[in-house]
């Protein structure tokens, strides 16, 4: 018998840690945002005041109308959760009720969502309870980690491919518009990417990669070359094949400076004299 209870418990604690890990991955905004339009899809709860039998949770169906008690099938899809209260109001009370109250809000959003992918602390699936932007849901997902590239990239739904780069420092500051969103979008903040420098450098290791960094800055970045380095012989290594790139033909502009790409290796050769 105890063996029983004891498996029972275990099995409602795995239950339960299972719906702890669902709710990480779905997240429910507590309150519709003002202006938000109802969808096929959301649940709404419906109140009337001294009508318990009629008040109740209802789904939008894929028509995007309410099938309520006495009223049948009423179209809400596109209305706003106050002009859906009016109808219902005007509607029971043209034939079944005296004066009645009504009140409407959002007891599930399903109609509108966005995905959150990438380095922040909540990835996941983001309903829309309204007009909501992207630094909305950056704050909803937990926020970008230490491993963001420092850019968020928005790819619209239905847009044919479009993609919003965002840089994240001017967004945070302000001097980049916040973006709003829309159902169907997906935003992806990057992990940070390097390229990595040896040899007669000072700081040998990793340097973060951005788009267009090339040979001379990422030696830069590490601190720049030795007294011992030969800067004639820099190696840059990329999927399994190597270039010698002359850094001191560079730093005197006679030769152009080649851009790395993620994951390249640098290294700076040592001078044997």
């Amino acid at each position: 018998m105890h063996r029983i209870l004891l498996l029972l418990v275990c099995l409602l604690a795995g239950s339960l840690a299972a719906f702890a890990r669902a709710d990480e991955v779905v997240a429910e905004p507590t309150a519709a945002r003002p202006g938000y339009r109802v969808g096929a899809g959301d649940v709404l709860k419906v109140d009337i005041y001294d009508e318990p039998t009629l008040s109740g949770v209802y789904p939008v169906d894929e028509g995007g109308a309410l099938d309520l008690p006495l009223l049948g099938k009423v179209p809400v899809a596109g209305r706003t959760l106050d002009e859906v209260a009016d109808t219902l109001t005007r509607m029971f009370g043209a034939d079944y009720l005296v004066d009645p109250q009504v009140t409407v809000s959002v007891a599930h959003f399903g109609s509108q969502q966005v995905q959150v992918l990438g380095a922040v602390g909540k990835p996941g699936v983001y309903p829309l309870s309204g007009p909501t932007t992207l630094l909305d849901i950056l704050t909803l997902a937990g926020g970008t980690t230490e491993t963001s590239a420092g850019e968020v990239r928005v790819q619209h739904a239905g847009g044919e491919g479009a993609v919003d780069v965002v840089k994240l420092d001017g967004l945070l500051s302000g001097t980049v518009a916040d973006l709003p969103l829309r159902n169907g979008d997906l935003v992806y903040v990057p992990e940070r990417v390097y390229v990595y420098v040896a040899g007669e450098v000072n700081r040998p290791g990793p340097v973060p990669w951005r788009d267009g960094l090339t040979v001379s800055q990422a030696i830069t970045a590490a601190g720049g070359a030795t007294s011992l380095a030969d800067l004639r012989r820099v190696i840059v290594l990329r999927d399994g094949k190597s270039v010698e790139v002359n850094l001191k033909r560079i730093i005197r502009g006679r030769e152009a400076d080649r851009p790395l790409q993620p994951e390249d290796q640098v290294h700076v050769g040592r001078s044997v004299l």
